[in-house]
């Protein structure tokens, strides 16, 4: 988080904040609903301008309401788009 330090931020409020951002902004983006249909879960960190880690929101397939597909190929993922 450019221009704050860990110790100026307020990690659970900082939490609240960004985490439904996070999450929209993922679950909207349709070149990771191919990630979704594959299980991964999204893991992003955000961190002072300390380096100290202050939010790691997770978003898996099921905040965005994608069942993974158990026949899904791993080589869809590094097919062009």
């Amino acid at each position: 988080m450019p221009g704050h330090s860990s110790v100026d931020l307020d990690t659970v409020a900082t939490r609240e904040a960004i985490a439904p951002q996070v999450t929209g902004n993922v679950c909207g983006n349709k070149g990771m609903q191919v990630m979704f249909k594959a299980g991964v879960t999204v893991h992003y960190v955000y961190r002072g301008n300390d380096g100290v880690a202050l939010v790691r929101p997770a978003i898996s397939p099921a905040d965005c309401g994608v069942m993974p597909d158990p026949w899904f190929k791993s080589e869809a993922l590094l097919a062009p788009a």
